[in-house]
């Protein structure tokens, strides 16, 4: 009797483990970091054109963005110092992310913020 015990035991344990590693095989992506540089929309209109343009943008300290309905700024991976427009490469491979966000208003992606 002590070994059918034992082994039920060792059974449940093995088919828990097996149970916690199949799990864990379909859990969702992990959380994409935000990029640490933020540039805040300063154009002139909401418009494709304007949101899309590197010029109409500028390297911030903070964020000062709340709300959602209209571009505010975007994150990005590379500095090109306060005050500075970002790299326009850069900013254009996320340009369909930045329409659609602006579009829907609200952010595509957390690499983007938006303001009221």
């Amino acid at each position: 009797m002590n070994i059918a015990r034992k082994m039920l035991f060792l059974c449940v344990f093995v088919f828990a483990i097996a149970l916690a590693c199949i799990t864990s095989a379909f859990k969702g992506a992990p959380k994409v970091q935000v990029n640490p540089y933020f540039y805040s929309y300063v154009g002139p209109t909401f418009s494709d054109q304007d949101i899309t343009n590197a010029q109409n943008y500028q390297r911030a300290d903070i964020d000062p963005c709340t709300g959602s309905q209209d571009i505010c700024g975007i994150y990005l991976t590379i500095d090109n110092g306060v005050g500075n427009a970002p790299d326009a490469n850069e900013l254009a491979t996320k340009a369909q992310e930045i329409k659609d966000s602006e579009a829907n208003g609200s952010p595509e992606t957390e690499n983007i913020a938006m303001q009221n």
